[in-house]
């Protein structure tokens, strides 16, 4: 290949790889490329392949004629190499080991010279052929260009494919934001417990152990005020690192009891006991009939524990918050992000078991096309030097035939900071309904 051809290769091959960093790697990119590619190769291959048939007929009986010809000038040129040898081991009888080596040299120089002439004659016989089948000779470049160019699209698109599943894993990880704390937890009760909603009416978690950060916080807080303004339901939300005994379904019924927490017995109590590893939903008598044991346990086990598991409480809480203003609307759940990296994976993988087989393919189509227009043909064997010391060689002829979707959380359920009056509970009771949940 010469030097422009080079430059044109290693000018195409910056392009596509910087076209592959610039487009944002996406799984839904990663889609439309492979259909793109695949749709647009196995079309354009295809009606390649039956058109080179259809319109140049008798290309593979031009290859092989072109091999019989390099065969014969190798021949020739072999026979001459095995004849200065057969001359040298006659003349070498009788002689020392001086003249030996004099001679040894003087026929390898006509070796050498025997191989000069074969290489300019197999150089112009190329040259001369491929003046008269100029045809045969383009057609065979336009092939090499088209398989080594859709090979490297295919290797560039593959690694996209590669770059946005991790990207889809780095963005839909949350980083998990526990505060760390010296010394032994306290253990909450309903007699310890801080419950913020008393001094600012629109803070409805309770976070002392600053498990949540103050992001996750304020954006729970906006969704359980839009649930209050909405559906006249008063929650208390305890995230804690433990609770007294580790009975968080106590710790709701008691708080819940203790202050009356919702107007008409539509209260609402969720306590999370991080370092104890549990999480208890329990609704007010009233609000049992809208908010079932079966619900709130559905929504612990979808929302909450899958997040736990991956000490992401951030992401636990902001998701059961968005989690039950959708069911209290009966409106299209969330869909929780570390939930959906499987199927970015599955989605990676199958995108790429696509591009391995389209390899397989193009490996088809290399051998097929080489067939056609004698790629793997080589340009023909010389026999080696015969008069080497120590030589490795064999006195038998050599064969030169051969050669060289869903509704997902957007957490924008509002930000609320201090400033506002304090609210008042409506005297609500809990008669052991809800669920609990560990991990």
């Amino acid at each position: 290949m010469n030097s422009s051809k080079v430059t044109t290769v290693a000018l195409l091959a910056a392009i596509i790889w910087l076209g592959s960093w610039v487009i944002p790697a996406n799984m839904d990119t990663a889609i439309g490329l492979l259909t793109v590619y695949a749709l647009g190769m196995i079309t354009v291959t295809t009606g390649g392949v039956l058109l080179d048939l259809a319109a140049n007929r008798g290309q593979r009986q031009l290859t092989q004629s072109r091999q019989t010809g390099l065969k014969q000038i190798c021949k020739k040129h072999n026979d001459v190499t095995w004849m200065l040898y057969d001359a040298f081991k006659n003349e070498k009888r009788g002689k020392t080991k001086t003249e030996i080596s004099r001679l040894r040299k003087e026929y390898e120089s006509q070796y050498f010279q025997n191989k000069k002439a074969f290489e300019r004659e197999r150089e112009q016989y190329f040259l001369n052929w491929e003046k008269n089948n100029d045809s045969h000779s383009r057609i065979s470049t336009i092939w090499k260009w088209y398989v080594g160019i859709g090979i490297f699209i295919a290797i560039l698109a593959c690694n996209y494919t590669i770059s946005a599943a991790i990207s889809e894993d780095e963005k839909s990880t949350p980083t998990p934001t526990l505060q760390s704390q010296e010394g032994e937890p306290t253990l909450w009760n309903a007699e310890n417990i801080p419950i913020p909603y008393l001094q600012d009416s629109t803070r409805y978690v309770s976070n002392p152990d600053g498990v949540l950060s103050l992001d996750a916080q304020q954006h729970v807080d906006g969704y359980l005020k839009k649930i209050e303004n909405e559906f006249d339901i008063q929650t208390v939300a305890i995230v804690v690192r433990r609770v007294e005994n580790a009975d968080v379904f106590r710790m709701a019924q008691d708080v819940g009891n203790r202050y009356g927490v919702g107007r008409n017995d539509r209260g609402l109590m969720i306590v999370v006991a991080y370092d104890d590893h549990k999480i208890n939903i329990s609704p007010g008598r009233s609000l049992e009939g809208d908010l079932t044991d079966a619900e709130c346990y559905r929504l612990q086990q979808d929302y909450v524990v899958p997040c736990m598991k991956a000490e992401m409480p951030d992401s636990a809480m902001i998701y059961l918050a968005d989690a039950l203003y959708s069911t209290l609307q009966h409106k299209e759940m969330p869909e929780i992000y570390s939930l959906r990296n499987n199927d970015s994976g599955d989605i990676a993988f199958g995108i790429i078991a696509a591009y391995l087989l389209l390899f397989v393919g193009w490996a088809l189509l290399y051998v097929y096309l080489g067939r056609r227009y004698g790629w793997a043909s080589g340009k023909g064997n010389f026999a080696p030097n015969p008069f080497m010391v120590q030589p490795h060689y064999t006195t038998t002829y050599i064969s030169f035939g051969g050669g060289g979707g869903g509704h997902s959380s957007s957490w924008g359920g509002g930000s609320f900071g201090g400033g506002f009056g304090g609210g008042s509970f409506g005297g609500g009771s809990f008669g052991g309904g809800g669920a609990t949940s560990s991990w």
